[in-house]
């Protein structure tokens, strides 16, 4: 085997600050100053979900478009797994990240929510449960990403020989418009997920399932156009990573905290400006689609 490596650039930062007044400071109520904590961290964990989901929007390697009804029928809830099982994606860890409406679709499905299914019962709680279900575990996600499309117009495979299955990289001819990435075109039977369009040169996130021929038919999925991005994806899939901050020497107070959990580092610090108190949250991160064969975008 030869290994090979993904550079992860570390490049995004953010930080949730607020201001406390002496006289605040002494007005506050003993609930209060955790409320206002707990705002700037779901702040700061919200943006890194988002980042996160966009980065899944745009580096799946298939998609399965629904054409607009999400889950209309058991056999739709079905497919993304059938496509990681395709692309030969370990069954450990799965999740299914998907919005409200695609909840609303499963809540109302029988075969979906029925105990005759499965152990728990969504229908007591009105959500659906991270308890694992036909081969995943499924969250409702507010931050769920909405793509914007290209323009082009159908193209077609232009190489004598066509391309054998694995090939990312293929030569193209006809139409006209962009390709953007996160794009999903469809060649023979599977969609891709779209990394780049330079001039006639297309690049897949992830290699032909099957082989294509010379003059094959390559259309975007809702040019000019938006689409939802639910995703269905393997852990191991997409990385994130934080670093901690070192502390500082000059704050009235500074502490680095890392979740156990998912990695996440956070730092608060709290400095004296303008006769006020400055409290800040803010980490250091980045995020990557690293294995697209293991993202499935679920177009609704």
């Amino acid at each position: 085997m030869t290994l090979s490596t993904v550079n992860v650039p570390l490049s995004s930062w953010n930080e949730a600050p607020f201001y406390m007044t002496d006289k605040d400071m002494l007005e506050v109520q003993q609930d209060k100053l955790p409320g206002v904590v707990e705002a700037a961290l779901a702040s700061i964990v919200s943006t890194i979900d988002t980042d996160i989901l966009t980065a899944a929007d745009v580096g799946c390697g298939l998609a399965d478009d629904q054409g607009g009804a999400i889950f209309a029928a058991i056999g739709d809830v079905i497919q993304p797994g059938t496509l990681l099982n395709r692309n030969k994606v370990a069954r450990a860890a799965r999740s299914c990240v998907f919005d409200s409406t695609a909840e609303a679709a499963l809540l109302a499905m029988t075969q979906f929510t029925s105990a005759d299914y499965q152990t728990s019962f969504p229908m007591e709680t009105g959500m659906v449960g991270p308890e694992p279900k036909l081969g995943m575990q499924w969250w409702m996600d507010q931050n769920v990403q909405t793509h914007t499309c290209g323009t082009s117009s159908a193209k077609a495979v232009n190489r004598s020989g066509g391309y054998a299955a694995g090939t990312k990289v293929l030569t193209v001819d006809g139409g006209s418009g962009t390709m953007l990435a996160g794009d999903v075109v469809t060649i023979g039977s599977y969609n891709y997920g779209v990394a780049s369009l330079a001039g006639t040169v297309l690049t897949l996130n992830q290699g032909l399932v099957a082989a294509v021929a010379d003059n094959d038919t390559i259309t975007l999925i809702d040019p000019s156009s938006t689409h939802t991005a639910n995703i269905a994806m393997a852990r191991d899939a997409i990385v994130f990573c934080s670093r901690p901050f070192q502390s500082s020497n000059s704050a009235i107070a500074s502490q680095t905290i890392s979740d156990p959990v998912s990695g996440l580092s956070l730092r608060l610090e709290v400095t004296r400006e303008h006769k006020r108190d400055r409290w800040s949250i803010d980490c250091l991160y980045g995020t990557k689609v690293v294995r697209p064969e293991g993202v499935i975008k679920i177009i609704g």
